[in-house]
């Protein structure tokens, strides 16, 4: 009786975010077989071949996917006098794809010119970026580098949405990723007027005002002073230190916070010596 033979194949390996690996087989000389594995995957609808040239597809299990390979085996049945054969794969798990679109960007009205930094990773290295508005892609679409010119329309808005998906993904699910693009106004910040103090005077009070496209502030001193309750209060007060006294002056300066750019006051503090009070006394005595 001639021996049993049985050949297994696949098309290509299986990407770690594949749904399944479809199994095929053809087996001569023997009415069926079965599939084993090493790993800690499933087969569908079971691992039974009922003829020579079944199809099953089989689901890679997380155990495959953190050892990069799938080992399985096929085994013939119904060999009449003859020894089962067997036939073994090695499959390779393909990293599957994985955009990165960047982090959200916060942007002045009067930005027209949008930097990207995407970047694929894994089982791919190129992409797509699209918009789910208007605008366009310099040099193109497919630069993970791209600067992105959006419509005007969106500007005004104040937010759109860019997503670079993965392309070139083999047996591989492609990959999606999404930045929103927030358009504010440009923050404002006023420290108030410019003021002189006595030294004794003790604490200065502050009113900063920020606006626009931030509600929140910092306030920072050229001197050695000190700001009560803290220096992210507005409306703070600053107690001056030895050297601010000492020089007569100090700057303090009130930064906006969170806003699309950089935007800051100045407000200068005079500090006048302590008055000191003082007289002389002539005292003339007529001698008799």
């Amino acid at each position: 009786t001639p021996a049993p033979k049985v050949v297994a194949k696949i098309e290509q390996g299986i990407c770690s975010n594949s749904d399944s690996l479809e199994l095929s087989s053809n087996i001569m000389g023997a009415s069926g077989g079965f599939w084993t594995t090493f790993g800690d995957g499933s087969f569908d609808p079971d691992s039974i071949v009922l003829s020579g040239s079944d199809t099953i597809n089989y689901f890679i299990g997380q155990q495959e996917i953190d050892s990069g390979a799938v080992e399985l085996t096929l085994t013939t049945t119904g060999n009449g006098a003859c020894n089962a054969e067997q036939y073994n794969l090695m499959i390779p798990v393909i990293p599957a794809p994985l955009a990165n679109a960047g982090p959200d960007q916060n942007l002045c009205l009067d930005q027209i010119y949008v930097f990207l930094n995407g970047s694929i990773s894994g089982g791919s290295t190129a992409g797509q970026w699209t918009t789910l508005g208007s605008g366009s892609f310099l040099p193109n679409d497919s630069a993970l580098n791209a600067i992105y010119v959006p419509g005007i329309s969106y500007t005004v808005a104040g937010a759109i949405s860019l997503i670079l998906t993965s392309t070139n993904n083999g047996s591989c699910i492609s990959n999606s990723d999404t930045m929103n693009l927030i358009w504010t106004y440009n923050p404002t910040t006023m420290a108030g007027n410019d003021t002189s103090v006595c030294e004794n005077s003790g604490g200065i009070q502050l009113s900063g005002i920020i606006g626009g496209g931030s509600s929140n502030g910092l306030w920072s001193t050229t001197g050695d002073g000190s700001f009560l309750p803290n220096d992210s209060t507005l409306n703070a007060i600053y107690y001056p230190g030895v050297t601010d006294n000492s020089t007569g002056n100090v700057s303090l300066v009130l930064t906006a916070l969170g806003g699309c750019e950089h935007s800051s006051d100045t407000l200068e503090i005079l500090i006048n010596n302590t008055p000191v009070a003082a007289f002389n006394s002539i005292v003339s005595c007529d001698t008799l």
